[in-house]
């Protein structure tokens, strides 16, 4: 230890460390530091405070700090936790597990002593499970390795994704993304993108504004667009495909008969294993197994095909393509084709 014994008082002097207006500490108002010189020092201080310059730093490095928790300044703080100076002197945010980082008013890192490495940042956002990432007012990450991002978002169960106001992806592995997007229980794998987009059903996919897919297998895309039985598709503007293992493709077309598929604007399939495609193409629900072609052709048949018109065009020259080749109920092939003048003929192949 250094002693001043000996020394000169003029020479001891530039390192005394001093009031900068070599008056006494204040009851309240705060005084910088300085050096017997007047050089600056980044601390301020009064009889109840002490106040670090900004940009200043702090090294506790190989100390210990005691007496913060006793006094009410850090609620179960652990050790390699991380707690937000703000929540120093508000309502405290609670660190519970090693690891852990919590800042904001109420923010919690580590709901329960399992919650290792948890993230929680924003009021009262909550990291429950283990590596979870919670960030917005009341944002919820439930379980382990899920991500909540988004006022009220919810991120349930493990390896989940919810990113957006009021989203929830509710089941395992499941994504949602966009306001109020939902992915529902039993939904595991979903993933919900757009607003209030909606995927109810395990590895069920909606993506738009409005969409719903509600069972499993089901695949939604488009604004409005809703496929809510087994194994559906309906991609396009408000297209349903509401059949079990039906398609619907196209700006509201339609597909509710069992296997059935829609195909353009508009276009309706309601019989089972029907087929209509072109714009408002029809087949009606009694009509299975038809096939309506073409721009509003509908099917006056079951398990026929209606086309608006039909052109076979043999090649140039030749008369190799030329025909059409039909089935007898023996199974013999025949050929019609048609020779110039229009003469028919029909032979077998």
């Amino acid at each position: 230890m250094s002693t001043l014994t000996g020394t000169k008082i003029k020479d001891t002097y530039p390192g005394l460390i001093k009031i900068e207006d070599n008056g006494a500490v204040q009851p309240t108002a705060l005084k910088t530091l300085t050096d017997g010189t007047g050089g600056t020092l980044p601390i301020s201080v009064s009889q109840v405070e002490t106040k670090f310059t900004s940009g200043s730093l702090v090294d506790f490095t190989g100390t210990t700090v005691t007496g913060l928790a006793g006094a009410g300044l850090i609620a179960g703080s652990t050790s390699n936790s991380m707690i937000s100076a703000a929540a120093l002197t508000t309502t405290a945010a609670a660190v519970l597990a090693p690891n852990a980082i919590a800042l904001g008013d109420n923010a919690r890192g580590g709901g329960y002593a399992a919650a290792n490495h948890a993230i929680a940042i924003g009021t009262d956002a909550y990291a429950e499970g283990e590596q979870t990432v919670t960030l917005g007012k009341n944002a919820w990450s439930q379980s382990n390795y899920g991500i909540a991002l988004g006022t009220d978002s919810h991120a349930r169960l493990a390896d989940t994704i919810s990113i957006g106001r009021s989203s929830q992806a509710a089941d395992v592995d499941a994504i949602a993304i966009g306001f109020d997007s939902q992915t529902g229980f039993g939904g595991q794998q979903a993933v919900a993108v757009g607003k209030n987009a909606n995927a109810g059903g395990a590895q069920s996919i909606a993506i738009g504004n409005n969409s719903t897919s509600s069972n499993a297998q089901t695949i939604a895309i488009g604004n409005g667009a809703l496929s809510n039985n087994f194994q559906t598709v309906a991609i396009g503007d408000g297209a349903e495909a509401t059949g079990v293992g039906a398609a619907a493709v196209g700006q509201y077309s339609a597909a509710s008969g069992l296997y059935a598929s829609a195909w353009g604007r508009t276009a309706s399939a309601a019989g089972e294993g029907s087929v209509a495609f072109g714009q408002q193409a029809v087949v009606a629900f009694d009509k299975a197994g038809a096939v309506a072609m073409g721009r509003q052709v509908e099917a006056v048949d079951a398990d026929t095909t209606h086309v608006r018109a039909l052109y076979i065009v043999a090649p140039d020259g030749g008369t190799g393509g030329n025909g059409i080749t039909m089935l007898s109920p023996d199974g013999t092939a025949y050929k019609l084709t048609i020779a110039n003048g229009g003469t028919l003929s029909i032979s077998a192949v």
